[in-house]
C-alpha cells in the first residue's frame, strides 16, 4: 500500500565467520528479494551491510543512534570505580540462521564466560561490575541463564540494575562499557565519548571486523586487565 514507505531493519550485525576474513554473502535475511523504497540504519556500517545485500534500488538512511529509548525518572547511585558490562541473552524458542546464531550456539557457555571473565578481571582491581539486562524474558528465559544470573548477583563485586534505566544513564554513571559484540551499546558509549570496547570471551569474532565501527576487540583477560587498569 501507498502508506508503506519503509522498513526499519533492526539490529542485523553480521560477524565475520571463525576462520573467515570477509562477512559472509549468503542472504540469510533475505534482503536480496526486499523491494522496500527506504531502510533506516542506526549506524554507518549497518547501512552498508544492507546496501550490499538489496538489489532493489532503495533510499538508505543512517540515525547513527540507537532507536529503543526507555528511562525511569528514579536516580541511579552507582560507585565511582564501577564498569557498565553489556551482553545479550539467547532464549528458548529463538530459531535461525545467522552468524550472529552461530556464535551463540557453537559457544555453548558465551553468556557465563562472558561475565565471569570480566569479573574476574574487574574484582581483581576492585572495581564494580555494573549489568542491566535488555528486558524480562519471563517463561522464555533459559534455565541455566536464570541460575546463572541468580548466583552471579551475591557476588561483591556486581551490581545489578533495573530494566527501566536508560542505557544512556548507566553509561554515563560509570567509567566505561564492556559490550558482547556487537551489541548498539558499544556505540552509544563511543557516542558518548566514554571510553568503550568489546570483549569476545571466545575469541571467535575477527578483530578487525567492520561491524566494531572501530572499537577495539579484545579476546583474552591479559589485554582486558591492562584496558582495566588503564582506566582507574
Amino acid at each position: 500500500e501507498d502508506k508503506i514507505k519503509m522498513i526499519f531493519v533492526g539490529s542485523i550485525n553480521g560477524l565475520i565467520l571463525k576462520g573467515e576474513k570477509t562477512l559472509t554473502k549468503n542472504d540469510f535475511e533475505g534482503l536480496s528479494v526486499a523491494t522496500w523504497p527506504s531502510y533506516y540504519a542506526w549506524h554507518e556500517e549497518h547501512g552498508n551491510y544492507i546496501k550490499e545485500r538489496i538489489q532493489h534500488s532503495s533510499e538508505i538512511i543512517n540515525l547513527n543512534n540507537q532507536v529503543y529509548l526507555k528511562d525511569t525518572n528514579n536516580k541511579l547511585n552507582l560507585p565511582r570505580n564501577s564498569i557498565a558490562v553489556f551482553g545479550y541473552e539467547a532464549n528458548r524458542i529463538i530459531m535461525g540462521y545467522s552468524t550472529l546464531a552461530d556464535y551463540d550456539i557453537e559457544n555453548k557457555d558465551l553468556l557465563e564466560n562472558f561475565y565471569k571473565n570480566i569479573y574476574d578481571v574487574l574484582s581483581k582491581n576492585k572495581v564494580y561490575l555494573i549489568i542491566k539486562r535488555k528486558k524480562k524474558l519471563g517463561n522464555m528465559e533459559r534455565r541455566k541463564d536464570r541460575k546463572f544470573f541468580s548466583d552471579f548477583k551475591k557476588k561483591e563485586y556486581v551490581k545489578f540494575i533495573n530494566e527501566d534505566f536508560a542505557v544512556e544513564k548507566i553509561i554515563n554513571s560509570t567509567l566505561a562499557t564492556v559490550s558482547m559484540p556487537f551489541t548498539s551499546t558499544g556505540f552509544i558509549a563511543k557516542k558518548m565519548n566514554k571510553p568503550s570496547i568489546f570483549y569476545d570471551s571466545a575469541n571467535w569474532i575477527n578483530l578487525n571486523d567492520p561491524s566494531s565501527l572501530g572499537l577495539d576487540v579484545i579476546n583474552n583477560k591479559e589485554n582486558l586487565d591492562e584496558w582495566v587498569k588503564n582506566l582507574c
